[in-house]
């Protein structure tokens, strides 16, 4: 740890005990339960109104804020793994995209507080853009379930929602501490809350900072480039008008320094190192909610927000060959900006047995992007070359959108739902490198309407059994990326994009039987999805060394999940899930490279009264030998984690301590779907091997 982190590490818990030692009206807050979820009687916001999991049809998981605490992750991906259905992919330790089900990346729709995050996905990041220990809850819908979320959502949502004050009848002070420190990667993590409240405003203001290493493998190997800084600051705030207006605003800012992408040697034109020198995200928000005095209509709310997002890349040391009119590349810097302006507006209606939830979802994306060459000339000097990796771009997208949950009588309910969306995308020309600058490619835009519905089933058999069945059409309108990109794949060979895409269009059924009581809960699926139009890179017609995006493909994929946990003696509970799926190919008769294995983890936990507890569990995958042309097979893998903890009070302040070890037999193993920008398996890099942590939280 350099001296600069260790004094902004240092002011942030001397700052925090400050608060503490200051507090005079305060109240403790309890650090809540340790055990497994009970998926049976959580309830969310998938349908725009919070409901139970069981009783909702289609695939979802939620992860909250005590298992992001026992987990202790790098990355909002690595929480997100608990979820059957949900596997950890490709690019950085850090910012890890997932996959849900076999769909990744712009396939997958990413919110912050029901906010979209619009960035590029060829080197993701969007899962690293926020600290794990600001989270309330995760709440993850499998596939397109929803018509509250329009285009993109064809794999499924994310939707991070982060901590945030709320109303009391007492004023009140709260806040909290966070410290861990690890092993594997060698690094720190620390973060501060403090929330004050009262019967008609509240205040949070919050912040974080980690520094992380490089990690080493199970076989004590160091991972090039797998390190991280980063911090995050934010202030949100509450106000009540009255007894039916109530309006939060929220500023946060996101700066990560110096993010390694691991596995990058792989990357087109045998790049050997890509680092994320500088990452910004600033968002700014409001959200306000009217209850009227109305036996219909129950509550409307309109959230609108700013988002910008900075982004720069770092890539050199290429190794292909030089050429007299492309001398060799030594170093790359592409940069980009992307804002965002949304709207979202929500209805909440209930007329005789129909819960209605009706509205607005608007979201603009704004890209301007730069790159600098750096080359090296044959006669040994330098020059640089400026060009933009893809012209000034935009998205606009208008969506209409309802669901209605209909209860029959006692045991049925029929949730039905329709979006129609206006899609407008435009982009400027495109140059290519100074000093020639020649016209890669003529400005651009698009016009199109999409639209997208679903009907689900639920049937509650008795208090503790019942079963859902969803069915629905939904689509993905090509992004700005997939039309607009320009990249260079190596000196002689680029990927465009294509202003001419289709959406693709998706068909997807899903059955569920759920049960709940005191001791077991358990879910079990089945699902099938099919994509038409799919989306993929395909040799250019006009130059067999260029690919274009293209729609060629059809996709056939289905799966099983099961999740379950089992309170079988007092302090003793089981839990695990797994989860099996296969994407074929259709055009092709082969198989898709989204493809994750058998994967799944079993555990078993132990809670004495006294305030100590303590975990043990296996987390695996099986062999992965279904893959795509062009990729290598991939050894099955166990890794074993064990964790102990004790929570006590101590005055008006509530203590949790942690000692965890994840791979603790040193597994040496490869993720399948680890790979940076979806290239061959065999440049995949190896996961972390053995990490102890210590942690300790404070609530007050």
């Amino acid at each position: 740890m350099n001296a600069y982190a260790f004094r902004r590490a240092l002011t942030l818990a001397l700052l925090s005990s400050a608060v503490i030692c200051g507090a005079q009206t305060n109240s403790a807050e309890t650090t809540g339960p340790s055990q497994p979820l009970d998926m049976g009687a959580m309830t969310v916001t998938a349908r725009g109104r919070e409901t139970l999991v069981s009783q909702t049809p289609g695939g979802i998981g939620i992860v909250d804020a005590e298992r992001a605490f026992l987990d202790q992750p790098l990355s909002i991906s690595d929480l997100t793994r608990r979820i059957p259905g949900v596997s950890k992919s490709g690019d950085a330790h850090w910012g890890a995209e997932i996959n849900i089900r076999g769909m990744a990346r712009n396939r997958i729709v990413f919110l912050i507080d029901g906010q979209r995050v619009n960035t590029a996905t060829d080197v993701g990041i969007q899962f690293g853009l926020m600290l794990p220990d600001d989270i309330e809850r995760i709440e993850v819908l499998k596939g397109p379930v929803s018509e509250l979320y329009g285009s993109g959502s064809l794999g499924g949502v994310v939707n991070v929602i982060t901590r945030k004050g709320q109303f009391s009848d007492q004023p009140e002070i709260h806040g909290g501490l966070s410290l861990s420190a690890s092993s594997n990667p060698d690094g720190f993590s620390s973060y501060t809350r403090l929330a004050y409240s009262d019967q008609s405003f509240w205040l949070h203001v919050a912040g974080g900072y980690r520094d992380y290493n490089s990690y080493d493998d199970g076989a004590h190997d160091e991972v090039p480039h797998s390190y991280a800084e980063d911090e995050q600051g934010s202030l949100k705030a509450g106000i009540k008008w009255d007894s039916a207006n109530v309006t939060d605003i929220s500023f946060s800012r996101y700066f990560a320094d110096c993010i390694g992408v691991p596995g990058s040697e792989g990357l087109p034109g045998n790049a050997t190192r890509v680092v994320l020198p500088r990452t910004v995200m600033e968002n700014i928000s409001l959200k306000h909610s009217f209850t009227p005095q109305s036996d219909i209509w129950e509550e409307s709310s309109l959230l609108v927000y700013y988002q910008k997002i900075e982004r720069d890349v770092s890539i050199d040391r290429f190794a292909f060959p030089p050429t007299a009119a492309w001398p060799r590349p030594y170093q790359l810097w592409p940069g980009a900006e992307h804002t965002t302006y949304g709207l979202h507006w929500n209805n909440l209606l209930s007329i005789a047995d129909h819960s209605i939830a009706t509205g607005i979802d608007a979201w603009r994306w704004e890209y301007s992007g730069t790159r600098r060459r750096q080359l090296a000339l044959p006669n040994g000097s330098f020059r640089f070359v400026d060009d933009t990796p893809m012209a000034d771009s935009s998205q606009l997208v208008i969506g209409l959108f309802a669901e209605d949950d209909w209860r029959l009588n006692d045991q049925f309910s029929i949730n039905v739902g329709a979006r129609v969306d206006r899609v407008m995308a435009d982009s400027d020309k495109l140059y290519g490198p100074a000093p020639a600058n020649a016209l890669l490619r003529d400005s651009s835009d698009m016009d199109d309407w999409s639209w997208s519905a679903h009907l689900g089933l639920t049937w509650r058999l008795n208090p503790a059994w019942s079963m859902t069945l969803l069915g629905s059409r939904a689509y993905r309108v090509p992004d700005i990326m997939d039309r607009f990109k320009y990249i260079a794949l190596s000196g002689t060979s680029a990927l465009y994009g294509n202003p001419d895409l289709d959406p693709e269009d998706s068909f997807f059924l899903e059955y569920g039987v759920h049960y709940h009581n005191d001791a077991v809960s358990a879910s079990f699926s089945a699902w099938v999805n099919r994509v038409d139009n799919l989306v993929v890179a395909a040799p250019h017609p006009n130059n067999t060394n260029n690919q274009l995006m293209a729609n060629v493909d059809e996709a056939l994929l289905k799966g099983l999940e099961l999740d379950a946990q089992w309170r079988f003696a007092p302090g003793w509970t089981s839990y695990g899930c797994i989860a099996w799926m296969e994407g074929d190919n259709q055009s092709t008769d082969t198989y898709l490279r989204d493809n994750p294995p058998l994967n799944g983890l079993v555990g078993l936990r132990y809670e004495h009264n006294r305030g100590w507890w303590a975990e043990c569990e296996v987390e695996g995958a099986a062999e992965q030998d279904h893959n795509a042309p062009g990729y290598d097979e991939c050894d099955a893998w166990l890794t074993l984690n064990a964790r102990v903890g004790y929570r006590f009070m101590l005055g008006k302040t509530s203590h949790a301590l942690l000692l965890s070890a994840t791979n603790l037999a040193n597994a040496e193993y490869v993720n399948y779907l680890s790979t940076v920008r979806g290239n061959n398996s065999a440049l995949a890099y190896n996961e972390p091997g053995r990490n102890l942590t210590l942690a300790w939280k404070m609530d007050f």
